[in-house]
């Protein structure tokens, strides 16, 4: 598995299976009215706008890099 470097100037490496699970904890999870996220191992209730945010920004997040990784391989 071939690391990937962190974005922060930092010179720590990390798996894409840990970044493909990051990415996944921060996909809020609906359960009746309540939605929450996975931090640091521990489900963390959301408000309505937080939630709002947090997908926007995970969607953003996702979107992109299937565009990057489509746009990889068309070339």
């Amino acid at each position: 598995m071939k690391p990937a470097k962190t974005s922060l100037g930092s010179t720590d490496t990390v798996s894409h299976q840990d970044i493909s699970a990051a990415i996944r904890d921060l996909q809020p999870i609906r359960r009746g009215d309540e939605i929450f996220i996975t931090l640091n191992g521990e489900e963390v209730k959301l408000s309505p706008m937080q939630a709002q945010l947090v997908m926007r920004a995970w969607v953003e997040v996702v979107g992109g890099a299937f565009a990057a990784i489509d746009t990889k391989y068309r070339e």
